[in-house]
């Protein structure tokens, strides 16, 4: 991913609220920071060039850092804002970002609108904006920073800035965190989606805010009712937040069909498998089939060096066999099931003397009951 832009990020944690006790501290977020800290500016992954970690600091301090990094942007710049901590609603239901000094009677003016970020935003000359959220309410955001919206297509206020947002929850859920992870729960498997690789969807070696979505969404709701949302507001085309660590899909096709050509021309491997291996690589993982995906495993076992030739032939055509549903003697459900047993039942008694009919009957119906 050469880039000719810069990549900002503003990262945010607030645990500590010592001026409100009606806010309970929280053990997260500073985690999620570095965590999210160490994945964005390494140059593997994230590849950021400026990122400022703000832990614990009063609201007036985060926005008048927010609106320098905004300013600093140049309009092919991108600008990721993050925050960690407690969500709050207004007595208007509008969302509030908790801080250091916040407190929750006087929480319109001790602590950091989401509204209020929106109008950095539009001062702004990046459009490439995007917004994570990982608290309580978060999914409220979308009523600040859209004036209509259609399930997920929003239309930005602000015409031709490409706003993407993240939020770990609805606008009516809490954000979890687990006492046995270092991380929100949210936040966790945004970092373990770029680290591991697993958020690239499509398997380009990249991690759009898309495929980050689609990997978030399906995790976190896997552990509990917290649902993460998205708005892509004004976003023309794929914004991409990391590499993925993997090799893109297309060069690792190429590099299977180099090898499998090469044992080819040794008259190592069969025309079939060439032909088989070629249709399977061209498949991402998400449309594979369960036999298309055992033949992507071995060749990912070729392009590894792991099996010697004639051991990937060998399990290459079990796969098929492997593949097959295990069969039954006789259909086990619906019409085709007693259709079997009243055919087996006239195979019995036509073997059986025309005396012994009657005294069979007994059979028959037992039969058909089983």
């Amino acid at each position: 991913m050469t880039m000719t832009w810069r990549k900002y990020g503003i990262l945010i944690a607030s645990s500590r609220f010592p001026d409100e006790p009606k806010l309970q501290p929280l053990r997260c977020p500073e985690h999620d920071v570095e965590g999210l800290n160490d994945i964005l500016k390494s140059s593997e992954y994230g590849q950021f060039s400026d990122i400022l970690v703000l832990k614990n600091k009063p609201h007036h301090e985060v926005l008048k850092d927010i609106n320098r990094v905004l300013r600093r942007a140049g309009r092919d710049d991108l600008v990721l804002i993050y925050y960690s901590g407690h969500g709050k609603l207004n007595a208007a239901g509008r969302l509030h970002l908790a801080t250091l000094d916040t407190v929750v009677e006087e929480l319109d003016t001790s602590s950091i609108p989401v509204a209020r970020i929106k109008d950095l935003v539009d001062i702004s000359s990046s459009n490439k904006i995007v917004l994570i959220l990982d608290c309580c309410f978060s999914g409220a955001v979308g009523d600040a920073f859209a004036r209509s919206g259609v399930d997920d297509q929003l239309q930005l206020v602000s015409g031709g800035r490409g706003t993407y947002i993240l939020t770990a929850s609805t606008g009516i859920q809490v954000a979890l965190e687990k006492e046995s992870d270092e991380f929100g729960v949210f936040t966790k498997h945004m970092i373990e989606g770029i680290s591991s690789g697993k958020a690239d969807m499509d398997c380009d070696g990249l991690v759009s805010m898309d495929d980050l979505y689609r990997y978030v969404h399906a995790q976190v709701l896997s552990e509990g009712f917290q649902e993460p949302m998205r708005w892509n507001l004004n976003v023309h085309g794929p914004l991409f937040i990391a590499r993925s660590g993997k090799t893109s899909r297309e060069e690792r096709a190429c590099r299977i069909r180099d090898i499998i050509r090469d044992l080819a021309n040794k008259s190592m491997v069969p025309d079939a498998i060439i032909a088989k291996a070629s249709e399977v690589v061209a498949i991402i993982p998400a449309e594979q089939t369960e036999e298309q995906r055992a033949y992507d495993v071995l060749l990912e076992r070729l392009l590894q060096q792991s099996p010697d030739v004639g051991d990937f032939i060998q399990r290459w055509y079990r796969v098929p066999a492997k593949s097959q549903p295990p069969k039954t003697r006789y259909p086990v459900n619906g019409p085709d099931r007693s259709e079997s047993i009243k055919l087996k039942i006239k195979q019995i008694l036509r073997r059986r003397p025309k005396g012994d009919l009657v005294n069979h009957q007994s059979d028959s119906v037992s039969c058909t009951l089983n």
